[in-house]
């Protein structure tokens, strides 16, 4: 196994909720790599790659000191909240996108493109995860398109295409 700091090693764990899947992953990689089956031995190399106040943390857990690897994983997961990452958007922070975002004059294509970058974000993390549907994405989109602009929009929808009502 590769020496904390080095090129193959993981980047040392400090207790980030967004990066502890991550650094887990990248950890389980690593044992397969090296052919490091044992639990005993895995649970403790995992510490190698952690800061100090992670490692002592994690020496405290039974899971640590009875060398119970498929344990100590799920604790690490659990203490250092990964479920947090899996709720990174609700629908309301979509709303309040784009009340925020129809007060924006969009002027430019650089700003459109960051609207869109922004709001796909949020839509595209809900949508995937079930939170919003098709349409209240399209509502939320819509919505977040400054008053002005959103006349511009139409007038050159109802131009190319006269069948289209008005909602």
């Amino acid at each position: 196994m590769p020496g904390p700091g080095e090129k193959a090693a993981p980047k040392r764990f400090k207790g980030d909720f967004d990066l502890v899947k991550q650094f887990i992953r990248k950890y389980n990689c690593l044992c397969a790599a090296y052919n490091l089956v044992d639990p005993q031995e895995k649970c403790e190399r995992l510490v190698d790659y952690c800061s100090r106040s992670v490692r002592l943390f994690i020496e405290s857990l039974p899971s640590y000191q009875r060398g119970q690897w498929a344990q100590l994983e799920k604790d690490v997961l659990k203490y250092y909240d990964a479920d947090l990452d899996e709720t990174r958007y609700i629908p309301d922070q979509l709303a309040e996108l784009a009340e925020e975002w129809q007060h924006i004059k969009i002027i430019d294509l650089a700003t459109w493109k960051e609207y869109q970058r922004e709001f796909l974000m949020k839509a595209g993390w809900l949508r995937s995860r079930d939170k919003v549907t098709k349409e209240m994405e399209a509502g939320y989109f819509w919505q977040g398109i400054h008053r002005k602009f959103r006349q511009d929009i139409e007038i050159r929808l109802f131009a190319t295409n006269p069948t289209l009502r008005s909602i």
